[in-house]
């Protein structure tokens, strides 16, 4: 019975160190304060080219970012002075239309007041007219000397 317990032991202990044995790292040399020096060294010189990198990297984004808003305010600007110049340009085309509407809408009335005073001119003279008319026609009628035709009848 003992050497089945010895058995299973041994298969118990290779088993559990199994996973252990074949995750450790294949160490070829022995620490000596010279090795590890060189080794604090070489990761100072990668933190320190890792440093630099790094700086460099955020100078980098920091210029390309001020770039980008630099060229967003221009950007900003160009367009507000546009949109103010094309106000004004509206605003003056407004105008312009606003006078000459005006200037229209005045020969308009004084056409209309022209075309009332001749109507008024046209009234005022039918009733002299109607008299010549109706003086011609009895003369057309009358017997003897006054039976002529001249310039005014013929007309």
């Amino acid at each position: 019975m003992q050497t089945f317990w010895k058995t299973r032991g041994c298969f118990v202990i290779f088993f559990e160190c199994f996973p252990v044995r074949t995750n450790t790292y294949n160490v070829q040399s022995l620490t000596i304060p010279e090795s590890w020096a060189d080794h604090s060294n070489r990761i100072i010189q990668r933190s320190s080219t890792e440093r630099s990198k790094s700086s460099q990297l955020r100078s980098d984004s920091d210029n390309c970012i001020n770039d980008c808003a630099n060229r967003i305010w221009n950007a900003w600007n160009y367009s507000n002075s546009a949109l103010a110049r094309r106000t004004n340009e509206i605003l003056e085309a407004k105008n312009k239309l606003q006078m000459h509407l005006h200037k229209t809408q005045q020969e308009i009335f004084d056409v209309e007041k022209n075309i009332e005073l001749l109507r008024k001119a046209i009234q005022d003279k039918s009733a002299p007219i109607k008299v010549a008319q109706s003086r011609l026609e009895a003369r057309i009628h009358r017997k003897d000397v006054e039976l002529c035709r001249d310039g005014p009848q013929l007309r």
